[in-house]
């Protein structure tokens, strides 16, 4: 992307390919090197092959723009747009699980707090059953 970027830079300054091949003029005017920039093409790789020897030799696979940068741009953004989807949806239903959890805990404390008010009740029942059984005991040992 960043070379495409830079292509269209220079060709908008008039230093792209046809400047480059039509142009014979490589510097200005103080002797400083003017600069071309294009995005290569099959032919110009072949061209330059065609003129290097040994190890100079470019090796280079052509693929579209679209092959290369737009699909996996697009599948990125799909998938980053899925991840929030996912989040939201476990967001969600973490929310609606805490919810449940806190109602259940609540009716499970209430319950907690009863059966001790009722244990409570029963052992203060107990204990005057078994005062009044104590007291009746000693009357009948005493008859």
């Amino acid at each position: 992307m960043e070379a495409l970027r830079l292509s269209e830079q220079f060709s908008e300054k008039g230093r792209d390919r046809d400047a480059w091949e039509h142009n014979p003029d490589l510097f200005y005017p103080r002797g400083k090197r003017k600069l071309y920039s294009y995005m290569a093409k099959k032919r110009g790789m072949d061209n330059f092959n065609r003129h290097s020897h040994g190890k100079s030799r470019l090796k280079f696979e052509i693929r579209s723009y679209q092959e290369t940068i737009g699909n996996p741009a697009m599948q990125m953004s799909e998938d980053n747009q899925q991840l929030l989807w996912f989040k939201n949806v476990q967001t969600s239903k973490h929310q609606k699980r805490a919810k449940a959890s806190e109602t259940s805990l609540r009716l499970v404390s209430e319950k907690h707090r009863q059966t001790i008010e009722e244990n409570k009740i029963v052992i203060l029942r107990t204990k005057m059953h078994q005062v009044r059984n104590k007291e009746e005991m000693e009357y009948l040992e005493k008859f």
